[in-house]
């Protein structure tokens, strides 16, 4: 009977000791665990940051490219205003150009006009002579 006290109280013995192990383990593995959330919760965090950043990089390069075709679209719109304004200041040129030529002409046929009438003038008088 003294020898199965024994067993027993060593069984016992045994048997605490190993729940302390596996209470130790179970901590251990806790403790573990808590580290990987807590590791892991700060990467996701790192990476919603990351995130947050690209989408304001992003939003900044779009209001940018916006910024920068606008500005292309005005620069466009006043070169083809200038350009129109200089046809038609080329137009109105060549307008004043043709008119002025053609009352240089007019002036022409006016004084070669004359000057037959005054050499028929000169030929009845020759004539008469």
């Amino acid at each position: 009977r003294e020898q199965v006290e024994v067993d027993l109280r060593g069984a016992r013995e045994e048997l605490d000791r190993e729940r302390k192990d596996r209470e130790a383990e179970r901590g251990e593995l806790s403790r573990q665990l808590e580290q990987e959330r807590e590791e892991r919760s700060k990467r996701e965090e790192e990476v919603r940051q990351q995130l947050a950043k690209a989408d304001e990089d992003l939003r900044q390069q779009q209001a940018k490219a916006e910024e920068e075709r606008a500005k292309a679209e005005e620069a466009l719109r006043a070169a083809e205003a200038k350009a129109e304004e200089l046809r038609q200041q080329q137009a109105k040129a060549e307008e004043e150009e043709k008119a002025k030529a053609e009352e240089g002409a007019g002036q022409l046929r006016e004084e070669l006009r004359q000057l037959e009438a005054r050499a028929a003038e000169l030929r009845e008088q020759q004539g008469a002579a």
